[in-house]
């Protein structure tokens, strides 16, 4: 066997580093965050579609005022919203197949739903949108933290050690992209 497979459960499946696993998730969320964007834009039917999914619920000004308490109101809500897949995790879901399946599937359609929401509220906002994105790509770093550690759980199983770096990257990235989002803003 090389040094690329290892055996589990009585199948071969190739061994990916979790480096390599964020990688690969963090370029496809950001191509399947773009590509939506353009699809919203170009394709009428999608448009219209994007004008009364996002339509009135598009803020441009989320905090009036940068304050330390909005910072952290973000961090709380956005890691409520993003935590699930390390709760599979620490579940052990990863170590029944059938779960297993459904948990890589429910983690992709969360990464696609939110590439093609804000795909979709970047069709709506056009480049008005961009300077309140500042905080995008370290928020999608932690969503693709977060689906790394399901994924690599499901091939592999993480380590102790494995495990508590992910949470502890995603918790720092989530609180980077709030920090962010909070003060990078413009505001009123």
């Amino acid at each position: 066997m090389s040094a690329r497979t290892h055996l589990r459960a009585g199948r071969v499946r190739l061994a990916r580093s979790p480096i390599s696993t964020f990688g690969a998730v963090f370029a496809l969320l950001s191509a399947a965050t773009v590509g939506s964007a353009f699809a919203f834009a170009i394709v009428p039917p999608l448009g219209a579609a994007a004008e009364l999914w996002i339509g009135d619920r598009l803020q441009l000004y989320p905090h009036a005022v940068p304050t330390v308490e909005a910072a952290v109101a973000t961090l709380v809500y956005n890691v409520r919203v993003a935590i699930w897949p390390l709760v599979l995790v620490a579940l052990g879901c990863h170590r029944d197949r059938d779960l297993r399946v459904l948990g890589n599937a429910l983690v992709s359609g969360f990464l696609l739903v939110n590439a093609a929401l804000v795909g979709a509220a970047g069709a709506v906002g056009g480049v008005d949108l961009l300077p309140y994105l500042i905080h995008l790509p370290v928020e999608w770093a932690a969503l693709a933290l977060v689906s790394t550690a399901w994924f690599h759980a499901s091939a592999t199983g993480p380590t102790r050690n494995q495990a508590v770096e992910l949470v502890v990257g995603f918790l720092l990235l989530l609180a980077g992209a709030a920090v962010l989002e909070t003060w990078a803003v413009p505001h009123l």
